[in-house]
């Protein structure tokens, strides 16, 4: 450290403290300061973004000759970050897109429906596929969000998630505990509404009326632990042939998708957006599994702490998603995601 005080060139010193008891960081300070222009405490494992280019702007306090170079360098460095933003927004909007739209369906015969076991274990093994391939799709976004910032590590194992609230399984119990909204907020966002709408179980029958009784009670119990809170997937029935036609030779298609619960979507964006916070936090240099952790609460995710007014935009778009339609125009939730994203960026 002499030696660098010869030189008579500008210094800056970082402290890294690794201790996870002793803090001897105002003896360093002090020390340091001997030597150094500048002595500025600094986590590579846990600095931001914010703080990596409020430690680039110090150093012009110190380094003249340099100045048009790094006042450069940041510029694009903050150019490049704003860039990075706007990807996430686009992939996590065609994320909300593609789960909230997805259906799962399965064509069977008359045959196959005619008895209560039948029908409820092909209930069964159709909501299993449909929160498989929602699953992967929410993990292939993931993914996506991992790529545009440059994070190799891969998500998770069910084996590797520690016990305690978390982002486990998007079906999972502890997920829908802990994340989305409470039953105020989404009566307010007028999620109910779409909800009690999109949850009713449709049943054509062709030729007579025989059955149909059946038919909608064997799947309405199906369905019925979908509406408690424990949604996953309802289950409606199409029938590809009009009364008083004989049936079709596609036989009867048994659709599978969105969930009941109004929370669904809430849920989607509270786990991309605790994601989204962790790439932001993450040193690249770590090769452990993406583990987020949640502090104990009611309600621990994001859009539970989003106004009112957002809300409401937000659940518009989401309940034309849920009944399968397109939105063509999503300039105005492009913004207000990057908004969004803006703020999880200074978010604790």
């Amino acid at each position: 450290m002499e030696i660098l005080r010869w030189t008579g060139r500008p210094r800056m010193a970082l402290l890294n403290n690794l201790s996870d008891e002793a803090d001897f960081t105002d003896e360093w300070k002090q020390h340091l300061g001997e030597y150094f222009n500048l002595t500025r405490d600094f986590n590579a494992h846990h600095a931001r973004f914010t703080e990596r280019i409020r430690l680039l702007r110090q150093l012009l306090e110190i380094e003249d000759d340099r100045k048009p170079a790094i006042e450069k360098t940041i510029q694009l460095l903050e150019t490049e970050w704003d860039q990075r933003r706007s990807e996430s927004a686009d992939v996590i909007i065609e994320l909300l897109e593609d789960c909230l739209k997805k259906r799962t369906t399965r064509n069977v015969s008359d045959a196959n429906i005619t008895r209560d076991y039948q029908r409820e274990k092909i209930a069964a093994e159709l909501k299993e596929k449909y929160t498989r391939e929602v699953a992967a799709l929410e993990s292939a976004h993931h993914a996506k969000l991992r790529k545009i910032y440059r994070h190799a590590s891969k998500a998770p194992k069910p084996d590797d998630v520690p016990a305690g609230p978390g982002l486990g399984e998007l079906f999972s119990e502890e997920t829908w505990q802990f994340l989305g909204l409470d039953k105020w907020q989404l009566a307010l966002a007028g999620g109910i509404a779409g909800a009690v709408g999109g949850s009713v179980i449709d049943a054509a029958v062709g030729g007579s009326t025989l059955g149909l009784g059946t038919v909608i009670g064997g799947l309405a119990g199906a369905a019925t632990p979908l509406v408690t809170g424990r949604a996953l997937a309802q289950i409606k029935i199409d029938i590809p042939f009009l009364p008083g036609q004989k049936a079709s030779t596609g036989g009867i298609r048994i659709t599978a998708g969105p969930p009941v619960n109004p929370n669904f979507p809430w849920i989607l964006l509270d786990r991309a957006l605790f994601h989204y916070h962790e790439l932001l936090v993450r040193a690249h240099g770590r090769r452990d599994p993406f583990i987020v952790k949640l502090e104990e609460g009611s309600r621990a995710g994001f859009t539970s702490k989003f106004p009112a007014a957002r809300r409401r935009q937000l659940q518009s778009w989401f309940t034309k998603l849920l009944k399968g339609k397109t939105v063509t125009d999503t300039s105005e939730i492009f913004e207000e995601m990057r908004t969004i994203l803006e703020e999880v960026q200074s978010a604790k």
